[in-house]
Parts: C-alpha cells; sequence; structure tokens
C-alpha cells in the first residue's frame, strides 16, 4: 500500500498530457523541492495548478520560477460553496420554524448540478432567490465563477439566474 493511502500527500501531474507524473508521500515542502528539481523538463512547465498550500507554493517558486501559479479548481469550488454555506445559514437563522421545515434539505440541493434537480427542489431554490436578495451576491459570484473553471453550473446558479436581471 502506497504512503499516500495513509494521509496526505502531494499528486504530480502533467494537466495538458492528463497523465500522472508522480505521488510523493507527505506534503514536505523539502521532498516536493527535490522531486520538481529532478524533472529534465522543469524549464518548460508554464503554469502549475495547486492547492494554496504556502509550502508547495514555495517549492513551485523556488525550482519554477518561470511558471505561472494558479489555483485548482477543486479548492475554488470548494471556497465557492463555503461561501454559499455561509450565506444560506445566515439567512436560515432569520427564518421562522415552519419556513425552516419548508427549505429542509436544502443544503444539498443548492449544490446540486441543475440536470439532476426535481420540480420540488427547483421550487425550493427558487424560494430562496425570490425572498432573500442579500443571497443574490453569492448566486452571482458562484454563477459567474464556475463556468470560467470548465464546470457546470449548479442548479442554484441556473435558478437564481432568472432572479438576477
Amino acid at each position: 500500500m502506497h504512503d499516500c493511502c495513509q494521509g496526505l500527500c502531494c499528486i504530480l501531474t502533467n494537466l495538458e498530457e492528463r497523465t500522472l507524473l508522480d505521488l510523493l508521500p507527505g506534503r514536505q515542502q523539502e521532498r516536493v523541492t527535490r522531486r520538481l528539481m529532478s524533472m529534465a523538463n522543469r524549464h518548460q512547465v508554464e503554469i502549475v495548478s495547486m492547492d494554496m498550500w504556502k509550502p508547495y507554493r514555495r517549492a513551485f517558486q523556488t525550482v519554477l520560477p518561470q511558471a505561472r501559479i494558479v489555483v485548482d479548481k477543486f479548492h475554488v469550488v470548494r471556497m465557492a460553496n463555503e461561501a454559499l454555506e455561509k450565506i444560506r445559514k445566515g439567512l436560515r437563522k432569520e427564518l421562522k420554524p415552519n419556513q425552516r421545515r419548508t427549505l429542509k434539505g436544502d443544503r444539498k440541493i443548492l449544490l446540486k448540478r441543475a440536470h439532476d434537480v426535481s420540480d420540488r427542489e427547483r421550487l425550493i431554490m427558487e424560494t430562496w432567490t425570490g425572498a432573500f436578495p442579500p443571497a443574490l451576491g453569492g448566486l452571482r459570484a458562484q454563477g459567474a465563477l464556475l463556468p470560467y473553471l470548465g464546470l457546470y453550473q449548479s442548479a442554484w446558479c441556473r435558478t437564481g439566474s432568472r432572479h438576477l436581471d
């Protein structure tokens, strides 16, 4: 069993060719730096997509100073979803108990893909977007962000976009 199965690890891939370069056990900056230094074509690397962990950033800046660093899609989407969750929780606090029951299960619904949403779930999303104008800022941000990442627009974005005009 590979050490990466036991905890966090560094996954190095070639995004263009969609190939795995290496799995490094642990996330130590020194280990990542050594592995990057061993790459024969490291001077040809133009873009690095990574999470926002500072030791990774330092390793890549040291060994691949010519490469542009961008945050990977997974972490950007996670941050967007966390921001929407904060908005949702804040707005739920303002609701009466019967309103909360109406929106039961809303968290999972708001993160669903548009084509996976039932009519009942779509109604719940429309309730959110119609009743809570402050949520539109979060909607607008997620709706604008995800298409640029080449990802689906969540059902929350698609439903809410009708209310943004």
